[in-house]
């Protein structure tokens, strides 16, 4: 009695490591896990079918428990063999001998289940065993037990020979685990056949069962994973914010770190099918084991977009056997980021956000060069002496400007348009011509303008418009068009629009021209001056201006307006105004030998000189030079001079007239001059620009502005010299409004020194 008890007691305990193993072996519903669970529940339920079994009250009971007993071995070697299949890679499923299988199965299970009834298995009886007391054993076998026993068997060494071809054939990191498998197995075989053969009282080979249960454990879900985990581990840690996961040869998933973990949920894919996904990176990038494949992809994680780059390949053993295979997901997000970061900072302006010159041009070249046949303009703005703006508000204002700037420039361009930033304040829109309209340009030209409102600087916008007739032709030539029309505005404050023709480009290369002649012409003294008298109320010449001439070996005497843009353009035009002015004041001084002591001649100083000389030093030292009375030389400045450095060039043009010369601010009214100036800035004589004297749709009304200037002037002491007179009407009507100066065709067109002398100071040929 004690033995048996105590096998009870071991058989009970032993079902309890079964169900403890079913309990806790869990891989969030992998296949594996799912084998294995299955496996776990039917040898407990064996096991559980013995006991019942052995601690029968009954023989019926006895027969009927023994006969579940079979069938659970039944049922153990059927999932052994699925468990092989999902598993070990070994032979895969044939449809028509696993039905056949199920079929023998259920045929098997009736047998046993019913005979207990028909007794056509076997029968059995209560036996009596010294130091054991009674126990049931089979006393007659029929035939249809030794069907079960020869299916079972079959059956069983089917299996145990597989585990066994693959204990052979595998890698040695495999090696072991298929070699304890298949080794217990064959001993349960063993130990099953011997109880059976020689009839035993109770089957040794149940307490098997757990032994068995654990090694499959074991070996299935932690000496392969952890021997392949340990042979990443290196790569793991190398790569902590890399996404690695790992499967084993047959694909079974064995480890997946956080990161692995958040990409799979984050693709909605869970653990349960992960198996299912390397199916399909697999067959997508043909994928073999001992191939490495390298591919990209994107994902979601935590809502955001992630860059990353697949690697897969295998895992090797310490002999350089493969074991198992991993991906290794690599997130260059960062790193794609900070590419596109300084592509962007490469491509794009930084300040106002578009298209930086180089990008600009060669964006447009390719665009047009794709749609030749439909025609395309290049339209670049300017603001005039934008300078200005940063030395009056500052360069943060001036910074608010250029992003207002390229925002309505990013606002004109419509669907097939390309838009930059040229350089400083210009940019440039490339646009289809049949989009294009004035009006739309010129609506925020003048909101922009309202910007310095009630402030002393008035903004000037120009746009160049050039048609781009030639798609081969580069986009920066067509940009040097649009700025040519640009230039051709100069200081128009009344235009907004200029429309590039061949006709600027036949001048920009007679600019071009000029400058290539320079250094010879300078060598010939080939710049020459020529004086326009300025007149009093009765006609009489009081004082004259000096203009320069270019008198070309072979073209003649060449008008200013043909070379002097291009001067200035290049830098030049400071050589030529100190030649012109030392040729006016050895002129004076020539005329003061001659006891000629009461005229005055007034020189142009270019905005340009500022630039490159130190005018007041260099005008001095001409004068200091020559000996020259400094009331005999006035200084004739543009308005422009004050749009930069405001405070300094006041403070110049005070030194120049506390030296004795005479200040004259040129061209005034050309633009929007500022009446504010005439307040800060103390000239002694103030030139009106021609412009008031041409024809307009409201003579009067420029009639009374050019009155109130005058008598202005005449308030603040500053003389008025007034240009461009023409007809004696004109003459009338300025003498009429008080003006005592005046200078134009009417009187005489710039003549050479030879003739003026002639003509004004009776000084014949010498």
């Amino acid at each position: 009695m004690t033995v048996n008890y105590i096998y009870i007691a071991v058989l009970t305990l032993l079902s309890g490591v079964l169900a403890f193993l079913w309990e806790n072996v869990k891989g969030d519903g992998r296949e594996l896990v799912k084998c294995l669970r299955t496996l776990f529940l039917i040898a407990f339920l064996t096991t559980f079918a013995y006991v019942g079994f052995f601690a029968s009250p009954t023989i019926k009971l006895a027969e009927f428990m023994n006969g579940v007993y079979f069938i659970g071995t039944d049922w153990l070697i059927f999932f052994l063999m699925i468990f092989h299949e999902n598993y070990t890679a070994g032979v895969k499923r044939i449809p028509g001998v696993y039905y056949t299988y199920l079929t023998l199965l259920i045929l098997d299970m009736v047998n046993l289940l019913s005979n207990p009834w028909l007794h056509h298995a076997f029968e059995m009886k209560r036996v009596a065993f010294k130091g054991m007391g009674t126990n049931y054993i089979i006393s007659e076998y029929h035939f249809f037990f030794f069907l079960h026993v020869t299916f079972v068997y079959l059956c069983a060494m089917v299996v145990w020979l597989i585990f066994l071809n693959r204990t052979v054939h595998s890698t040695k990191f495999y090696k072991i685990r298929y070699m304890y498998i298949t080794i217990s197995f064959g001993i349960v075989l063993l130990v099953n056949g011997i109880c059976t053969l020689i009839n035993l009282p109770f089957d040794l080979s149940v307490i098997c069962y757990p032994v068995l249960a654990v090694l499959f454990a074991y070996f299935s879900l932690y000496y392969v994973p952890r021997g392949i985990i340990e042979q990443s581990l290196g790569l793991v840690v190398q790569k902590m914010d890399s996404a690695i996961i790992i499967f084993d040869l047959q694909d079974n998933f064995l480890y997946a770190n956080e990161l692995a973990k958040k990409y799979l949920k984050y693709q909605k894919i869970t653990l349960d099918n992960v198996e299912m996904k390397i199916l399909d990176w697999k067959k997508r990038h043909n994928m073999e084991v001992n191939r490495p494949v390298k591919w990209e992809e994107e994902g979601v994680i935590n809502g955001e977009i992630r860059s990353f780059f697949v690697e897969f390949g295998p895992v090797y053993d310490n002999d350089m056997n493969i074991i198992g295979s991993q991906f290794i997901f690599y997130d260059r997000t960062e790193d794609y980021r900070k590419l596109e970061e300084e592509h962007y900072k490469a491509t794009h302006d930084e300040l106002t956000g578009v298209y930086n010159r180089e990008t600009f041009l060669e964006k447009v070249e390719t665009f047009v060069r794709a749609r030749s046949e439909e025609p395309y303009l290049m339209i670049v703005s300017d603001i005039r002496d934008f300078k200005l703006i940063n030395d009056l508000f500052g360069t943060g204002r001036g910074d608010e400007v250029l992003k207002i700037q390229a925002e309505w420039i990013r606002k004109l361009s419509m669907p097939g348009s390309i838009y930059g930033r040229l350089e400083a304040d210009r940019f440039a829109l490339c646009m289809p011509k049949n989009r294009f309209e004035e009006i739309y340009f010129i609506e925020h030209i003048q909101s922009m303008k309202r910007l310095f409102e009630g402030s002393s600087y008035h903004m000037l916008i120009h746009c160049g418009v050039a048609e781009i007739n030639d798609v081969n032709e580069s986009a920066a030539s067509y940009c040097d068009k649009a700025v040519m029309a640009i230039d051709e505005m100069e200081n128009d404050y009344e235009k907004v629009f200029a429309y590039y023709d061949n006709n600027m480009l036949k001048r920009t290369l007679a600019e071009k021209q000029a400058v290539s002649e320079f250094e010879r012409a300078m060598e010939n003294d080939e710049f020459i001056i020529y004086l326009q008298p300025q007149v009093d109320r009765t006609g009489k010449m009081v004082s004259a201006e000096a203009l320069t001439r270019w008198n070309h070996p072979k073209k003649g005497i060449i008008m200013p307006d043909e070379y002097v843009s291009g001067f200035e353009k290049s830098g030049l035009i400071h050589r030529l105004d100190l030649r012109i002015w030392e040729k006016t004041i050895r002129c004076l001084k020539k005329w003061e030998r001659l006891g000629i002591n009461d005229i005055s001649v007034s020189i142009n100083i270019s905005p340009k000189d500022f630039l490159y000389i130190d005018v007041f030093r260099e005008i001095v030292s001409l004068v200091d030079m020559y000996s020259l009375d400094a009331k005999k030389l006035n200084l004739e400045i543009t308005e422009s001079v004050f749009s930069s450095e405001v405070h300094r060039n006041l403070k110049l043009m005070d030194r120049f007239r506390d030296y004795g010369f005479t200040v004259e601010l040129d061209d005034f009214g050309s633009g929007f001059s500022s009446l504010n100036l005439l307040k800060n800035m103390k000239v002694d004589v103030l030139k009106l620009d021609r412009v008031f004297l041409e024809e307009t749709k409201d003579k009067e009304r420029s009639e009374a502005i050019l009155d109130m200037i005058i008598k202005l002037s005449k308030k603040l002491g500053i003389q008025v010299v007034c240009e461009g007179v023409e007809t004696k009407e004109q003459l009338d009507g300025l003498i009429e409004m008080g003006c005592e100066k005046f200078q134009g065709y009417y009187f005489s067109k710039p003549i050479s020194v030879e003739e003026f002398e002639r003509t004004y100071l009776n000084i014949g040929e010498q």
